[in-house]
């Protein structure tokens, strides 16, 4: 019985979903895997306007010279480090926090 009830709860504590890019590229990410303080920085060096998956990963490919600046090589790459940090902050996926 204990086991199924770990089983039950180790299930229900999974992220179900990926954030929203807004959420991922937070200003505390930013500040602390970047050298930008928020994603307004970022975009305005990249030259994007909206937050679009695609629009960002070519942004990032096309802006070499940045890639010390923003301290990913891709768009990729910086997404999966975005996500891993959301989840080590927020284990339950997307809920809000009281």
């Amino acid at each position: 019985m204990v086991d199924s009830i770990k089983q039950l709860l180790a299930h229900a504590a999974k992220p179900t979903g990926e954030p929203p890019i807004t959420l991922l590229l937070s200003n505390r990410f930013m500040k602390m895997h970047t050298s930008y303080s928020s994603w307004q920085e970022l975009s305005r060096d990249l030259g994007v306007s909206t937050i679009c998956e695609d629009e960002l990963e070519k942004a990032i490919a096309a802006h070499n010279h940045l890639h010390s600046k923003i301290g990913f090589t891709n768009w990729n790459e910086m997404k999966c480090k975005a996500v891993d940090c959301y989840y080590e902050e927020r284990p339950f996926g997307i809920v809000p926090h009281f």
